[in-house]
């Protein structure tokens, strides 16, 4: 395969495809490539994608990749650090086979990822978060069982008469300490309005009502969706929070999660608004 064209060059995907033009390769540092990120690509009509790290790792069956291709976009995947310390933005470069060129310079070297083998990746990727959810979830129940003190103990919170917003309140942490914020926010729901914008699937199995805020690009612009998720929708929802998809393992842990959110939350308090995003 050769291939020409300008390098547009950025870290982050989502702030690359606002310059980016369909004749431009998009150069990204992007491991795990997301659902969004790759329909922002799509959006602008880019035809390659240079990703210096992997698109797939397999830590879960990510859809950005799969999508990309089915969508004709060529994805030279896992080439290094080395395109983004030796190509400036804007510089003309080269590809030829799996080798990226600048001025007849051998720069980086990656692989061509093709539908069948991102299918493969996922399938195998898939295959191993049944394991590993089985395992998360196991140790969540477990925390619940054992820390029921600390999780339905009484907190002290000012009358404040105010609505509580949190935002990123889940950054940095997992497991068990999750599942201890996800409660006591739920406590909190008990004298006032509390809304969670949250990405871990422990703190949003706590909540009365689930919100999901979606980002698409288009040729108009950025368009910003709100959807409230229920019964099968949301099980659905928190099985893509802790996996990425919705295998059947994945719905299974997902219903058992909020089954087990349900039943630790005290009875007759006000909702608790919870969206992730």
């Amino acid at each position: 395969m050769r291939l020409s064209g300008t390098a547009r060059i950025d870290s982050r995907t989502k702030d690359l495809v606002k310059r980016l033009s369909s004749d431009d390769i998009a150069i990204i540092d992007h491991q795990d490539i997301d659902k969004v990120s790759a329909e922002g690509l799509l959006g602008v009509g880019v035809e390659c994608v240079i990703n210096a790290s992997r698109s797939i790792s397999g830590a879960y069956p990510n859809t950005g990749p799969i999508l990309l291709a089915r969508g004709g976009v060529h994805i030279l995947d896992d080439v290094g650090p080395a395109v983004f310390e030796r190509i400036q933005d804007g510089a003309a470069i080269n590809i030829i086979g799996h080798d990226v060129f600048l001025e007849g310079e051998l720069i980086a070297s990656g692989q061509w990822l093709t539908v069948e083998s991102i299918e493969s990746s996922m399938l195998e990727a898939d295959s191993e978060m049944g394991a590993q959810l089985d395992s998360f979830v196991r140790n969540t129940l477990d925390y619940l069982e054992n820390e029921k003190e600390l999780l339905t103990g009484a907190i002290a919170v000012p009358e404040t008469g105010i609505d509580l917003v949190f935002d990123e309140v889940d950054a940095g942490i997992g497991g068990a300490t999750a599942t201890a914020i996800g409660r006591r926010l739920s406590l909190l729901a008990e004298k006032h309005q509390v809304l969670v914008v949250t990405h871990l699937a422990q703190v949003a199995a706590f909540a009365d009502r689930h919100l999901v805020v979606t980002k698409s690009v288009d040729s108009d612009g950025v368009r910003t969706q709100v959807d409230h998720v229920a019964d099968e929708a949301r099980i659905a929802e928190v099985a893509r929070m802790l996996s990425g998809g919705s295998s059947e393992t994945g719905l299974a842990h997902a219903s058992e999660l909020l089954a087990s959110a349900k039943r630790s939350r005290t009875e007759g308090r006000k909702d608790a608004l919870v969206g992730n995003r």
